[in-house]
This record gives structure tokens, C-alpha cells and sequence, in this order.
């Protein structure tokens, strides 16, 4: 797997992972493709995880076209 966080920032309650995505997607396939990207996401909190020995609050994907976003809560 290859990637890179594109917004780390960390608030009281931990950090927060923002992972910026160009896909052209809505409705369902905007879900689809975030179920797609669940394991990017979760390999991303423990990356932080490992490297802050702190908390990952959540993650989120912030679809740039659509301007939706989709969180990851809890699993992080």
C-alpha cells in the first residue's frame, strides 16, 4: 500500500487524518468507493498511532468534487 496523509492536525481528544480524494463519485458510488478506501484509511491511523503513541481520533475523507465527506470513527 502506498499513500500519504494529506492534513494531520490534532485536537483534544486526538488526532484527525484528513485524506483528500478527486474521485468524480455520488450516491452509491461515492460509497462504494469509500468502503474501497476503509483499509487506506485505517493503515493511516495506525501509521499516527505508531509514530505519536497517541490517540487517532478519526479519519476522514474529504471527496473534493462532490465537497462530501465520509468519517472513520470507530475503528481508529
Amino acid at each position: 500500500m502506498e499513500g500519504k496523509v494529506d492534513l494531520l492536525f490534532e485536537e483534544d481528544e486526538g488526532w484527525v487524518i484528513v485524506d483528500y480524494k478527486t474521485d468524480d463519485v455520488n450516491g452509491e458510488a461515492l460509497e462504494q468507493r469509500f468502503r474501497f478506501y476503509l483499509e487506506q484509511g485505517n493503515w493511516y491511523a495506525e501509521a499516527v498511532r505508531h509514530a505519536t503513541e497517541a490517540k487517532v481520533k478519526e479519519v476522514i475523507f474529504f471527496f473534493v468534487r462532490s465537497g462530501k465527506t465520509r468519517i472513520i470513527q470507530d475503528r481508529v
